[in-house]
């Protein structure tokens, strides 16, 4: 009993202190701590959501009853003796739960989310839809935080159909330079794989996560030729 008494409200103390950088009428949707800039304290990433009812539009046709458009804002903090304090945000990167443009399209954060591992800020999405197509496509940037802003350094992408479970990947390090593809690749099933892996070099000028769009193809895409 003391031990659950005691994580209560240690999880009510971090909503507190997340709720002090959440603008009004906004709700948080998740949070994840971790080591950003080699300090060796547990700073924090958190995913806010605007709650604004009229954002919430009714759906007459296939997928969810309910569309939400509300925006989703990137917040990270640091932790220094004093407390958090706002590092960076971003209001791009992050698509909303609903499209009204693509009615079918499930919550992209459904099967992702955003997760720090090696001092580094991870987000995962996923782009699938519940009629009108097989296809799926699952991507992952790779962001480190440089002087207030956030750097995409690494982005991983595959595409893959639940028909025939055949898929490629994308895999660039921009750091590098380099970029790899993968085609052939068995996602789903058990048929026999023939995959082949290529390797390119390619020049890249440093790409902050204010220019990166959910739905809009990177130049790595272009040039890799999956957009």
């Amino acid at each position: 009993m003391l031990v659950v008494a005691a994580l209560t409200a240690s999880a009510q103390a971090a909503s507190a202190q997340d709720a002090s950088f959440i603008p009004g009428g906004w709700v948080e949707e998740s949070a994840v701590d971790g080591d950003l800039n080699g300090d060796r304290q547990p700073d924090r990433v958190i995913i806010i959501r605007q709650n604004d009812p009229a954002r919430r539009i009714k759906n007459d046709s296939l997928g969810d009853p309910e569309l939400d458009t509300n925006p989703r804002r990137l917040l990270v903090l640091v932790r220094s003796p004093a407390g958090l304090t706002r590092a960076a945000e971003n209001d791009t990167i992050l698509p909303p739960k609903g499209d009204l443009d693509s009615r079918c399209l499930a919550d992209p954060l459904e099967e992702g989310g955003i997760a720090v591992r090696g001092g580094m800020l991870r987000i995962n999405l996923t782009n699938w839809l519940s009629c009108g197509s097989y296809g799926i496509t699952k991507s992952s940037y790779v962001l480190r935080l440089e002087r207030g802003q956030l750097r995409l350094i690494g982005y991983d992408r595959l595409d893959f159909s639940r028909a025939s479970g055949e898929g490629e990947k994308l895999s660039a390090n921009f750091l590098a330079g380099r970029y790899s593809k993968t085609t052939g690749l068995v996602v789903v099933g058990d048929q026999p794989e023939h995959s082949k892996t290529v390797w390119h070099r390619f020049s890249s000028s440093p790409i902050y996560a204010d220019k990166v769009r959910f739905g809009e193809c990177l130049e790595i895409e272009r040039l890799s030729k999956f957009c």
